[in-house]
């Protein structure tokens, strides 16, 4: 009965391992994706704001600020760098855990470690403040 839970469980640390590379992936895709829209939008406007009706420009900067925003607030590229180390790091310990120089529970606190590795998306509100706030008027803080 044990050695079914023992089995068990390596199938599920080995699920997450698939679970982490396809994550990582799909955030590196997603993180390049952004990043070059943001430049192909910035670019575009320097390129073409003589020839582009107004609004276009428009469309072009909120999408270069939205996508800038997206990155820097989300930390999109701390976010993927800590998905692929999780991923490096638990499939380390599969592959131990396969040729016997791991037991189970190394491999449980091996899984315990990723998931303080990848920890969870964090805000960075700074960013946010910095990129969108409004510059006072210096004659309003006379008054």
């Amino acid at each position: 009965m044990f050695e079914h839970n023992v089995e068990e469980v390596a199938r599920e640390i080995n699920s997450f391992l698939k679970k982490l590379d396809a994550w990582a992936t799909q955030l590196q895709i997603i993180t390049v994706i952004i990043t070059l829209t943001a430049v192909l939008a910035s670019l575009a406007i320097g390129f073409f704001a003589g020839e582009l009706e107004p609004i276009w420009i428009k469309i072009m900067a909120l999408v270069a600020a939205f996508c800038t925003v997206s990155m820097s607030a989300l930390r999109l590229e701390k976010k993927a760098r800590d998905l692929r180390e999780g991923y490096r790091h638990l499939q380390y310990a599969v592959y131990k855990y396969k040729i016997g120089a791991f037991d189970i529970s190394a491999l449980v606190n091996a899984y315990f470690e990723t998931e303080k590795i990848v920890g969870h998306v964090e805000l960075d509100e700074e960013a946010i403040s910095k990129l969108v706030d409004v510059k006072r008027n210096p004659k309003q803080d006379e008054s």
